[in-house]
Formats: C-alpha cells, structure tokens, sequence
C-alpha cells in the first residue's frame, strides 16, 4: 500500500478495521514509498480476533512492514508468528499508544515474538510526553531491536514507553544475544544504531511511600545536553538490563568537557506497589536513545543466589532433561529464565523458591547451562554458575552405569524345581519340532 494520505483505520471505535488471518502480513506498505506523506494506521485489530482477547494471526504474519513515512496509533498489534509486530521500520515513523504483546485491555498477555524492528533512522517509538508512550509487553525476544547497518541507523528515540516481560532486551541496539552493548566504547559511534549511545548507570536507590530517591552517572559525548527517563519494575530483565514497566520520571543533564555528569538524588513519585527495581535510559538531542541500564534494586531489597541441576546428565538425544533453579533470597517471587548462552531456552516460574524447565530439544554435545533470576521487590536478580550439560548418542554406551542390581538367591529346593521345569520345557519342544517334520 502507499499513496499520500492513505488510513487505515481512525480515531473512532468504527473506523477500526479487523486485519488478522494471513499467513505473510497484515499490513505491507509500498516499500519505495519515500515521497508519501500523511499516511496513518490508526485504532486496528492486528493479529487478533474481533474481541481483542484470541489470537487469529498464525505462521509468519508480521503485524505490520515496510513501514516508512507513516504514523501508527493507537492499535492492537499481538499474537503473530514468529516475526513480530512492526518490521522494517525506515524512517520518519511515528509508533505511539499502541498495545504491543497484550489483550485490548494492555494488561494480559497475548504474546509476540518480537516487538518493532528499526532498519532505518529518525523513528520514534513513543514520545516525551507520557502519553505517548506504547505498551510492549510479553515478547519472546526483543521489544525494540534496531538493525546494525554501517552505523547509519541513527535518530530513533525510544521514549515513555511500558516495556516489560521481555525475553532478551528491552531495546537492542543490534546487541548479539541477551548482553547489552559496552558502555564507553567509543568504536561503536561509527557501527552500532544510534552511535551506541551509553545508557545511565544508577549508583543508588531508595523507596519511601511511593517516592524513589536515585542517583547516577552518565558518560557519553563532552558538553551536551542528554534526556534521562527512569523506570520502575517489579522485576529485572533476565539479562540484568531492563525493562522499562513504569515510566516514573525524566531530567534533562549536560555532560562536561570530559563528558561525564553526574545526578541526583532526585525525588521520583508515583512508583507503584511491588515496583522497587529501577533502570533509566538516555536520548541524544537527535533523538537517539541507549539501551536501559543495569538494574538497581532499591536499598533493603536482599541479595540472592541461583543454583541450577540437571535431572540426568549426561543425558541421551532426545531424551526428556528437566533444569531445576533454586533461588535464595527473601521468599523470593517471579520466575528465571533458563539460558544457552545468550539464548533463550525457557522460562520457569518459582514456586517454593524452585524453578523448573525440561527440553528434549538439546541436540548432541556440551550445552552451557545457566538460570537467571530476575528479582521481585524484595529481592535483587541473580545468575547461577554454568551447567555443562552432556548429550550423547543413542546407544553410544556413554552413560554412567546404572546402581548394580543384586544377584537373587536361589535355594537348593528352588534350584532343583529350576532344573525339572527346564527339561520339561526342553522335551515338550523336541517333541513338537518332530512332529513338524
């Protein structure tokens, strides 16, 4: 689809258009589409059923592509395939109080794989104002991942948004995995999307009555002028980095001439019951926004430690293999996400302080193993040692022996009885093979 002024959709509950069903995409805009203007996808149903609560959508639908020079406001966007919501976001996109990964109510789940892909530069995903911002929740890998593309891939903001329940990065500046970019590398500016712009670091975090008191530091590019939003949650993401759940405040700070500010305390209300593990992010006065920071449990919250064991290791192809994480800590809550390096396995929630996943999925050979808590109110995340699980061939004879069976006795009488019964058998059988012949 292209041409200016092209809707879909509106403001109105009656302008809402059911796109749901196909196999490919939903909406597929005009690739070449550079010139349009006033083009706007507003109030749909994408991926769903009419109700907003069931999905409709199945194989490899993508919510919306091709995205460029288009605003898209205001819809349902959830329970596609495995692409995502918005892909090949290009440029000069506004993405603004969408539900992403959630029923029509922006609160139960209705997942996705991924949320918004940006190959492009100068996108907004949300906006200052804290009613721009998108709920985009529930997603199996990345809520906002940007594309490496020879570093031209500048300009996008990610600002005001609820992310949260996300099963790699809140925003992914074409990280490799589950592991956010370096801070302070300068070699990213050239490569990575949005210069590889530093996220805040938060030095400390306290929470009375609904009011955070946080402080940090911030390096990046000398004598500029940086917005710093903070978020709280009620968990960590399960890299240690994000989410961004509840946006509870933005400062404006200016780095030095050796590029570094520091800020804070600053008096942040509004930070919801149970919300007490706080991440920021930074965006450039071009619009480039980093990653979310490493989460920063407020003061009191307990330190933990994760565990992790194997039901059967080494283990056959194929065969069923249970992970097991035990989470210490105080009465800790949540879940932990079962990793293979940066890869996402499975997600288990604890019960009883104990977590669990089984796969049968693991092909042969050594498997790296961990289990990552994410943390809860009153506890900070974690990340168990490394598990090498083994995998070997069917039959290959590698498995430990299993305990010896003991040798039953037999008694004299017994064995006498042993001994008649097999002469018996061994005459019926004589007999019978004579008669065949």
């Amino acid at each position: 689809m292209g041409h200016d002024g092209l809707l879909i959709g509106g403001p109105n509950a009656a302008d809402r258009n059911l796109i749901a069903g196909g196999f490919t995409g939903g909406i597929i805009l005009d690739f070449l589409g550079t010139a349009t203007t006033n083009r706007v996808i507003q109030g749909n149903y994408i991926g769903t059923d009419v109700t907003g609560t069931a999905k409709l959508a199945s194989g490899s639908f993508i919510g919306i592509d091709n995205a460029i020079n288009v605003s898209i406001l205001d819809n349902l966007i959830s329970a596609g395939g495995t692409p995502g919501a918005i892909e090949s976001v290009q440029h000069a996109v506004t993405i603004r109080r969408n539900l992403i990964g959630t029923q029509r109510d922006g609160v139960t789940p209705l997942p996705i794989n991924t949320g918004i892909t940006l190959i492009g530069a100068n996108n907004a995903v949300g906006g200052p104002a804290a009613a721009d911002g998108n709920v985009i929740a529930f997603i199996a890998t990345d809520a906002v991942y940007m594309l490496a593309v020879g570093g031209t891939n500048t300009g996008n903001s990610v600002l005001s948004n609820s992310i949260h329940d996300i099963g790699v990065l809140g925003i992914n500046l074409g990280s490799a995995g589950s592991i956010p970019l370096p801070n302070n590398d300068d070699s990213l500016a050239t490569i990575a999307p949005n210069f590889g712009q530093n996220y805040p670091v938060l030095t400390s975090a306290v929470v009375a009555s609904g009011t955070a008191m946080i402080s940090g530091t911030l390096n990046s590019l000398p004598s500029n002028t940086f917005l710093v939003q903070f978020f709280s949650n009620t968990k960590c993401g399960p890299s240690g980095y994000g989410d961004g759940e509840t946006l509870i405040g933005s400062t404006n700070v200016t780095t030095d001439a050796t590029g570094n500010v520091s800020f804070g305390p600053l008096a942040l209300s509004g930070v919801p019951a149970g919300q007490a593990v706080f991440t920021a992010t930074a965006t450039r006065s071009d619009g480039s926004t980093s990653e979310f920071s490493l989460c920063k449990s407020a003061a009191g919250a307990a330190s933990t430690t994760t565990s992790l064991t194997s039901s059967v290791n080494p283990s056959l192809v194929g065969q069923s293999v249970t992970f097991s994480a035990t989470v210490t800590g105080s009465s800790p809550t949540g879940s932990v996400q079962f990793m293979e390096g940066a890869t996402l396995l499975g997600t288990g929630a604890l019960s009883g302080a104990v977590a669990t996943f089984a796969t049968s999925a693991l092909t042969m050979g050594s498997h790296n193993i961990t289990a990552a808590y994410g943390g809860d109110s009153n506890n900070g995340p974690s990340t168990s040692p490394i598990l090498v699980q083994q995998i070997v061939a069917s039959g290959g004879g590698t498995l430990p022996p299993g305990p010896a069976q003991p040798i039953p006795s037999v008694s004299p009488f017994g064995l006498a009885l042993l001994i008649a019964a097999l002469v018996v058998a061994f005459v019926l059988v004589d007999r019978r093979g004579r008669k065949q012949t």
